[in-house]
């Protein structure tokens, strides 16, 4: 559904500029978001999203070492998860570094046709680290769901609260 989505945005942002390019171009709205501004909303979704896969990456191996106590081994779909999301951020590193190289293009041209293309580019990076975030936080509602053992002021699934951070 994802790649649905990101098909449908770029080929309609894409169908813009070669139609009418003034429509991106001259944006009023694109014009203030496309610049240092844009970058800095990135940055952040960069730097938030990475620490949410580093606490996926640490609940993945709290989920595997409570299974294999138990006597599953979900080795192998533990390691294609952890996949999954080092690819989903590192993605996100790779949009944000195309996305410097659009405000730099950007900086350096005049024409409408070329604004247009890098508002486009603009708009299917931010629609792509949007579907990434989804991704991702859709996997912590799943590894949630999955959690045996509760954590610090967490309800277990037997209603018991765990008492993690008041060990005497």
């Amino acid at each position: 559904m994802k790649w649905l989505i990101l098909l449908a945005v770029t080929f309609s942002v894409i169908l813009a500029t070669c139609v009418n390019p003034e429509l991106l171009a001259k944006n009023t709205f694109l014009q203030g978001l496309v610049t240092h501004e844009l970058l800095s909303i990135l940055v952040v979704l960069l730097t938030i999203t990475m620490a949410s896969v580093a606490n996926i990456h640490l609940a993945l191996g709290r989920l595997k070492n409570n299974l294999k106590a138990s006597g599953v081994d979900l080795t192998a779909n533990i390691i294609r998860a952890r996949g999954e999301l080092s690819r989903n951020a590192w993605s996100m590193f790779a949009s944000f570094c195309v996305l410097l190289v659009v405000l730099f293009v950007k900086g350096g041209v005049v024409s409408a046709i070329w604004i247009s293309a890098c508002h486009a580019a603009a708009i299917i990076i931010v629609t792509f680290n949007l579907l990434v975030l989804y991704d991702i936080y859709i996997s912590i509602f799943m590894l949630t769901s999955l959690d045996v053992s509760p954590h610090s002021g967490q309800q277990g699934e037997d209603g018991s609260e765990s008492d993690l951070g008041n060990s005497q």
